[in-house]
């Protein structure tokens, strides 16, 4: 949801007003609607649609637009992989994805998830166990200030103390500087100017006992394998469950 309204907006542009409308409803498909979707069967479909009134795309365009690193935004904006990750995340859901465009008309991109015919249970979920914590120095880096300060305040909260960058150059520079000075490194994979796996390179290569946790957002996309050994201990995915990095965390540093 969130990289169709990002790429509605960017369609949009900084320099001119407009509208992006997000709908939902439920679509009920015949077997040959199904069929024409690539979908397993015909039934009830809760559909989403995220609609924009930017420049549209060309067919040409419109025809490549969920390939990956396929990008029509100016270089350092976006890494073309917004939409390929949605079609992913959409067909590995059992669902389908749509996009109507022409050029001056806009983008209409229609989802379709298979519907839950069951009911929810409303009991109330175990308590859980309290995440494992620690008073270890942690290193993270990601260039999403959202990402950042999400996960700032939950390693706080269990008692970590966190030196964290935006910049993958900055935190290679600050580790470099003071290698003993961190017990664990969190990163992401995909950064501008420093992929993760190449940071860890790096963290490896002068502090062989170094231990890493690699966030990724893409399914498809993972550190490429290294020859000899890695401080990678985990690779997480996007959206991070604060359980699990809390169990990887302590995992880490037990290791």
């Amino acid at each position: 949801i969130i990289n169709l309204c990002t790429n509605a907006a960017q369609a949009i542009g900084e320099n001119r007003t407009g509208t992006v409308e997000i709908a939902t409803d439920i679509a009920v498909l015949s077997a040959e609607d199904a069929q024409r979707r690539g979908l397993s069967a015909p039934g009830d479909y809760v559909r989403f649609v995220v609609r924009d009134d930017g420049a549209g795309m060309s067919p040409e365009v419109r025809e490549r637009i969920f390939d990956p690193f396929f990008t029509t935004k100016q270089l350092g904006i976006g890494t073309g992989l917004g939409l390929s990750v949605v079609h992913g995340i959409v067909r590995g859901h059992g669902g389908s994805i749509d996009v109507r465009s022409a050029p001056g008309e806009g983008a209409t991109f229609e989802i379709l998830w298979p519907m839950a015919t069951n009911t929810v249970d409303s009991k109330q979920a175990p308590t859980q166990d309290a995440s494992p914590s620690g008073s270890e120095h942690i290193l993270w880096i990601d260039d999403d200030a959202a990402v950042l300060e999400a996960g700032q305040e939950l390693l706080h909260r269990l008692g970590y103390r966190v030196t964290s960058s935006r910049d993958a150059q900055e935190a290679w520079s600050a580790f470099a500087a003071s290698p003993a000075d961190f017990d664990l490194v969190i990163s992401d994979q995909m950064m501008p100017k420093m992929r993760g796996d190449e940071l860890a390179e790096k963290i490896g290569s002068v502090r062989p006992d170094a231990r890493m946790i690699l966030l990724t957002g893409y399914f498809n996309i993972l550190p490429r394998r290294s020859d000899g050994p890695t401080p990678i201990r985990k690779i997480l995915m996007k959206p991070i469950d604060p359980a699990e990095l809390a169990a990887a965390i302590r995992a880490a540093l037990d290791d």
